[in-house]
This record gives structure tokens, C-alpha cells and sequence, in this order.
């Protein structure tokens, strides 16, 4: 774990241990009271006599769990005098840790960092330089730094160890930052697309608010899916859903919602947004594979089916980074780096799925890769 410690030199470091509060405040940090005015002593009253008072009883008491005194936390180690800032990288295992690498955002006060003319170094409490590495830069209104991206890399670091690292500025310019060739990790992503085929009935033959030829009270529907298995729901039509417009027409799609979706294993019926008259059905599994929806109903009105959405069968698709790297080098697919430099490399690639079996990209779907 690291802990970075507040930003400044040293001497601007603000200690909780000493809290400026009002009783403190001022010369010695005494408070002063005002000189109270002289009162006279009103005559005292006679005491009255002593109540005999009834005999205490015991008072029952329940211990209490103590809790167990908290554990001695050390106090952050100082920044060194010179540095900006500095970081603590604490050790919490029982094993060496032969690389520690660290990155942080990092605020700069204005004027303490000109980098267009300076540059960062970096030192340990121990006097070992460490490499520091700085992207993402933001400036103040005086061209002096206001962010940046902090990387840094300790080594030998023993169990327990506390290391402060230090960072300090340096009257030498800053260097064209090296272009670390950027080896990407071999990540590979199989998709298996496919998509349900989605048919909708629809009930009547009505133009906006004007009805179509309307079904009559005692009229049966039959609806047989046949498929993965084949159900077959009926219904009697009332008095609530004879008739030709959008209200009548809605009741019996809902009815035949109802109905499928209470008793079904294998499909499921929709309304979604509402869809007055028109009932779409689908498997419930999606690679549930293709069907048929046949109206039987031998009265005037019209019902109709037709699939909106056919079913595709799965098929894998795979996103690659290793399938970029001939193409791109040793650029990220697209975009820039957000890291960069001798310490870490970090770009987001936007890499392709490509149909295994033919090779196509797919027109929608791409992996981001945060590599």
C-alpha cells in the first residue's frame, strides 16, 4: 500500500497534533475573561430541616465489553527537505518484494513546478534514485504544473518496510519522453451471438381511431406455437372484448399474453411499450431455435403474423489483440497512450470481433481493452 502525504515543502506541513481553537488562541494561548463587577452577598436563608431519606437499594450493574485498545498507528513519515511532495510505500507482508511499482495522481501548487524549464528526480529515504515517470500534465494560468500522473518504482522492498520516496525539482529540462516499445498482452475474447426469432400477432384490421371489422362476443381464437414443443391457448371472447377498435382489440392480445406466459415453459409473449392490438412472442431461450404461430378463428375479423426478427443460429466471435499487433506495431489499435515512459505503458485498444468461421468483423461490437 502507499499513502501520498501532503503536497508543499516542509514548513508548510500543517500538524493536527497542536489544533488552533478559540481557548488556545492568542498570547501563550490562555484565554482572558473580562473583570466581573462587585454584586453584594444576599443574606443567607436558614437550612431547612434534614427528610429522613428512604434506604438505598442495590443497583444491579451489567458489565460491559471493553473493547480491545486499538493498535499503535505510526505516524506518516515527513517529505524531505527540498521535495515537493513524496509518497510512503508501506510494506504489509512477511516476504521481500523484489518491485514495487506505483502510480498516483499528484496536485501541484502553482509556481512549485515550472515543467516547460524543469524537470522531476526522484530519491528514496535510503539516498537510492528511483525512477519517476510523468504524463498527463495540467498546467495553472502561470504556465507552472496544476496535475499530473505520477509513476514510480521501488526495489528490495522488505517485510514491513516503510519507504518514503521523495521528488524533488531539478533545473534540468525535461527529455523527449523514450518511446518504450509497447508489447501487447496476448487477451483474446469469445462471444457467442445469436438472437431469438420474434414473431407479433396482430388482432383486428383497424386505421388509427377508425375500427375494422370487429370480433363478436362468444367468437373462439385459437393460437397453436409449434416449435421446440407445440401449445395450443384458446379463448371464448366477451362482451368486454367484441368489437373493432384499439381498446377491445388490446384486451384480447393481453388476454393471450396472460395466458401463454402463466402456463408456457418454452415461449413468452411481450407488449413492450404497450402495443395496443399487436402480441409478440418469442422462446424463452434464446437459442431456442425457430417456430410457427398459426390462428385458427373462423369468424370476419382479421388476425395476422408475421416475424419481425428471424432466428440466428450462434456463432462465435472472437476479439484478439495479438490479431493487431503485426498490423499496428507497437501503436495501440486506436487512440494514445495515457502512460508512457520507462516505468509503465498503458493505452486503451479498441480491437474488432471477427467471426470465426468467415472472418467478417462484426458491423456493431468491439472489446475495449484497457492494456
Amino acid at each position: 500500500m502507499f499513502e501520498p502525504l501532503p503536497g508543499g515543502r516542509v514548513g508548510n506541513l500543517i500538524s493536527a497534533d497542536n489544533p488552533v481553537t478559540p481557548g488556545n488562541a492568542g498570547s501563550g494561548g490562555a484565554a482572558s475573561k473580562a473583570p466581573s463587577r462587585p454584586q453584594a452577598a444576599a443574606p443567607a436563608k436558614p437550612a431547612a430541616p434534614a427528610k429522613p431519606t428512604a434506604p438505598s437499594r442495590p443497583v444491579a450493574s451489567s458489565a460491559q465489553p471493553v473493547a480491545a485498545p486499538a493498535k499503535p498507528v505510526a505516524p506518516p513519515a515527513e517529505c524531505a527537505a527540498g521535495a515537493i511532495t513524496c509518497i510512503e510505500i508501506s510494506s504489509t507482508g512477511d516476504r521481500l518484494q523484489p518491485r514495487v511499482p506505483t502510480t498516483f495522481g499528484q496536485p501541484f501548487r502553482m509556481d512549485d513546478w515550472q515543467h516547460r524549464q524543469e524537470s522531476l528526480v526522484a530519491k528514496d529515504n535510503l539516498g537510492n534514485a528511483v525512477p519517476l515517470q510523468f504524463d498527463q500534465m495540467s498546467s495553472h494560468q502561470d504556465g507552472s504544473a496544476r496535475f499530473a500522473v505520477l509513476s514510480t518504482e521501488v526495489k528490495n522492498l522488505q517485510p514491513q518496510e516503510r519507504r518514503v520516496v521523495n521528488i524533488f525539482p531539478t533545473k534540468e529540462k525535461n527529455k523527449t519522453p523514450v518511446n518504450t516499445p509497447y508489447t501487447p498482452p496476448d487477451i483474446r475474447l469469445d462471444a457467442t451471438i445469436y438472437h431469438p426469432q420474434i414473431t407479433v400477432v396482430r388482432f383486428g384490421d383497424r386505421n388509427g381511431h377508425t375500427p375494422g371489422i370487429a370480433f363478436a362476443e362468444g367468437e373462439q381464437i385459437t393460437l397453436t406455437l409449434s416449435g421446440p414443443v407445440t401449445e395450443r391457448y384458446s379463448i371464448a371472447l366477451t362482451a368486454l372484448q367484441a368489437g373493432g377498435g384499439h381498446i377491445t382489440l388490446t384486451r384480447i392480445a393481453e388476454t393471450f399474453m396472460k395466458a401463454i406466459n402463466s402456463h408456457s415453459k418454452t415461449y413468452l409473449a411481450e407488449k413492450p411499450g404497450g402495443g395496443f392490438e399487436k402480441l409478440w412472442i418469442r422462446t424463452k431461450d434464446p437459442a431456442g431455435g425457430v417456430f410457427q404461430v398459426k390462428a385458427d378463428y373462423s369468424g370476419p375479423a382479421k388476425i395476422q403474423s408475421a416475424n419481425e426478427k428471424e432466428f440466428e443460429k450462434p456463432q462465435t466471435w472472437t476479439a484478439q489483440t495479438r490479431a493487431l499487433s503485426g498490423r499496428q506495431g507497437n501503436l495501440p489499435a486506436t487512440g494514445a497512450f495515457r502512460l508512457q515512459g520507462p516505468v509503465v505503458s498503458e493505452a486503451q485498444r479498441v480491437v474488432p470481433f471477427v467471426n470465426a468461421a468467415t472472418g467478417a468483423e462484426h458491423p456493431h461490437l468491439v472489446a475495449r481493452l484497457d492494456s
